[in-house]
């Protein structure tokens, strides 16, 4: 379920002229996504994605949607960001932060080193833009990752607590290093892109683009379109490929690369905790499986050794 607030035409309409758009021809939710309301809208003046924000306040969506406004104006494969009449990026709708962006045509794809590739140079692209924007601090960084692993040692059973201390061990001195930062997406996995005649046509879902290392958000598209395959495997190649067509690694990145990797899977474990407990308290919210970034982390620890 992902309609989490229900809206009728009455309430979309006269939001929409707010918008600049005139007339509501049909609306439909949407049911992928896990924490958001989204609805797509057809409109005189084409395809929308309406999204209600449903874990945030504004304060928060506003420098992410000027984000991914910035990058649409550089030429990047971006949702354009509808502005208000005001000039506003984010509105209010049914007392929810409310934000609407173009609708482009696509599907999520099949994972094979062609779509891994073309991943891999979106972020390369990326990782290059110069935008006058204020940074938006990192999510889900080393401070953060350490709070939550305090908060589980005292919950999960001592063959998991003791997971935990191996893997922030052989994962607290990457955070020591000077990595390149860049603008990051941070949440790059294949159903947040979306393909159309074998091409990368948008990426979509930016709520955890922040300023961090080039190496974090390369790390985390990696596990999540290649699972725990080594280095070498075809399709991580392909990746690795498709981005240093755009921007070169560093000698420091390169070395880094296997325990960023860690870091990825110990990030992603740790949110999913986090998630499955608050599952417990509402049947609304969409749960992924902890055990599955867990038994990465195992995997990529016993490969890298």
């Amino acid at each position: 379920m992902s309609v989490f607030t229900p809206l009728t035409p009455a309430q979309i309409q006269p939001w929409l002229k707010a918008q600049g758009i005139t007339e509501l021809i049909n609306m439909r939710g949407i049911a992928a996504g896990t924490v958001n309301t989204n609805y797509w809208l057809t409109t005189n003046v084409g395809e929308w994605i309406l999204t209600l924000v449903e874990d945030r306040p504004a304060a928060a969506v506003t420098p992410v949607m000027e984000l991914m406004a910035a990058l649409a104006d550089a030429g990047l494969k971006v949702p354009g960001v509808q502005r208000s009449l005001n000039g506003d990026v984010v509105t209010e709708l049914a007392n929810k932060p409310a934000t609407l962006v173009t609708a482009l045509p696509g599907r999520q794809p099949d994972i094979d080193q062609d779509s891994c590739a073309q991943m891999g140079a979106f972020l390369g692209q990326l990782h290059q833009q110069c935008l006058d924007i204020a940074p938006i601090p990192m999510n889900f960084g080393p401070a953060w990752q350490a709070d939550r692993m305090a908060h589980w040692r005292q919950r999960l059973p001592s063959e998991k607590t003791q997971h935990l201390d191996i893997s922030w061990a052989r994962i607290q001195p990457l955070w020591q290093q000077e990595l390149p930062m860049a603008w990051t997406h941070g949440d790059l996995f294949p159903d947040n892109a979306l393909y159309a005649d074998g091409q990368l046509s948008t990426v979509i879902d930016w709520y955890f683009a922040s300023w961090a290392p080039c190496l974090w958000d390369l790390a985390v598209a990696v596990n999540a379109w290649c699972g725990a395959r080594a280095e070498h495997d075809p399709l991580v190649v392909a990746v690795l490929s498709g981005y240093g067509q755009q921007r070169a690694l560093t000698a420091a990145e390169q070395a880094a690369f296997p325990r960023m990797r860690e870091a990825a899977a110990l990030r992603f474990w740790l949110s999913r905790l986090d998630a499955a407990a608050l599952a417990q308290q509402s049947s609304e919210i969409t749960v992924k499986s902890p055990d599955e970034q867990e038994n990465m982390l195992l995997d990529l620890q016993h490969l890298h050794g």
